[in-house]
């Protein structure tokens, strides 16, 4: 928000909360209105990587379902799933696949 507020899209919902008749938006920490630009309040990129970071961190500590000691760190692209060292190199689950390092998936899809 103009106030250097900011809320994520699935707490503001698809239309602010605090939309007023006059096409205003109510601040819901220091509660200064603002206009609703037509495309939208802008996206705020520093805290997007922050949460993209930590999103990141969280994931690659899951244990891989098949090899329990190895975390999935990995991304198949054929298979839509991620997948530990072993799996990313073994023969099974997915050999002859495309691999990229998951944390390089997600960059991807959130561009």
């Amino acid at each position: 928000l103009p106030c250097h507020h900011t809320f994520c899209k699935t707490c503001m919902g698809p239309m602010p909360t605090g939309i007023s008749r006059n096409g205003r938006a109510q601040c819901a920490t220091c509660k200064a209105e603002h206009g609703v630009p037509p495309e939208g309040f802008p996206l705020n990129y520093a805290l997007r990587d922050i949460l993209i970071e930590k999103t990141q961190a969280q994931k690659m500590m899951t244990p891989c379902p098949i090899h329990a000691a190895k975390n999935l760190k990995y991304w198949c692209s054929t298979c839509k799933k991620r997948t530990c060292g072993h799996c990313h190199t073994s023969k099974e689950p997915c050999e002859g696949h495309n691999h990229c390092l998951f944390e390089t998936a997600l960059k991807e899809e959130l561009a």
